[in-house]
């Protein structure tokens, strides 16, 4: 979910038998479709984090991969994508959650912010890690999900800024009995 214009497709082919990559962008998905043209078991969808075809995907997949979306959907909106995540996921299956996140004491929110960086305007929610925990707990706990690892990916020489970062979440489910 975000798979943009196929990275991970790109560097996780040789570990996967088969990849489903969803991007709210249709021209994300047109150039990682045609990228992936010869590949059988790649394929990639438009569609919204927060409004999945589910008549499109798998019943039950091993690892959803939810890569930089969040931080542009509403709070009330990351339940139903949470909820999605939990209903597309088996008794061992596990989620890599990867946001840019706020490490300031609160929420950080841009509203139509012109970034020298993007040379672009945007608007985008960057929230605190405690914030996603909370909504893990809130949203993923009926599908009885446990955190297995976490963690900070930038540096200053790699991208971290003074009031954001990258963090990653990988979420096992536990086994049902």
């Amino acid at each position: 979910i975000g798979c943009g214009m196929g990275r991970w497709a790109y560097n996780l082919k040789q570990v996967f038998s088969l990849y489903h990559g969803i991007d709210f962008s249709e021209e994300f998905v047109k150039t990682a479709s045609s990228a992936f043209a010869g590949e059988k078991n790649i394929k990639f969808f438009p569609m919204s984090a927060v409004d999945l075809d589910t008549s499109k995907l798998l019943k039950k997949y091993d690892l959803i991969i939810i890569n930089g979306v969040t931080m542009y959907i509403n709070d009330d909106n990351i339940e139903r994508l949470f909820r999605y995540c939990g209903e597309l996921t088996g008794e061992s299956s596990g989620i890599y959650f990867q946001e840019s996140v706020s490490i300031l004491r609160h929420r950080l929110t841009l509203k139509d912010f012109y970034s020298e960086d993007l040379k672009t305007r945007y608007s985008a929610i960057y929230r605190t890690s405690q914030e996603y925990e909370h909504f893990f707990m809130e949203y993923l706990s009926d599908f009885e999900f446990r955190k297995d690892e976490t963690g900070l990916l930038l540096d200053k020489d790699t991208g971290a800024r003074e009031e954001t970062n990258a963090r990653y979440w990988f979420l096992r489910r536990k086994k049902i009995k």
